[in-house]
């Protein structure tokens, strides 16, 4: 299932690996985080006309997982991923 046919199945097994990669990385597994926020990213993109705020917050949960393991240049990278979507869909200064 997933893919072009089944677009919100696929758009929901992303968020369940996020929240899986989001979960190994508090308890300090970061192999296993890795490759579950990883796998979200992957299946997020594959989703054809998936919001870009969805893409935004994927970009931005690699981004803190990065930090979390201090690649701080990787995690720099999803940030301004994140941001510069956030920035074209919410406008500059949504978050103020």
């Amino acid at each position: 299932m997933g893919g072009k046919r089944f677009p919100s199945i696929s758009i929901e097994m992303a968020g369940y690996f996020q929240n899986a990669g989001i979960t190994f990385t508090l308890i300090g597994d970061y192999e296993k985080a890795e490759k579950y926020i990883s796998e979200s990213l992957k299946i997020t993109e594959s989703v054809p006309n998936v919001s870009e705020l969805k893409l935004a917050q994927t970009y931005l949960n690699l981004g803190w997982f990065y930090l979390s393991i201090r690649n701080v240049d990787k995690a720099i990278e999803y940030y301004d991923k994140s941001e510069k979507i956030y920035e074209s869909k919410l406008g500059k200064n949504s978050a103020e």
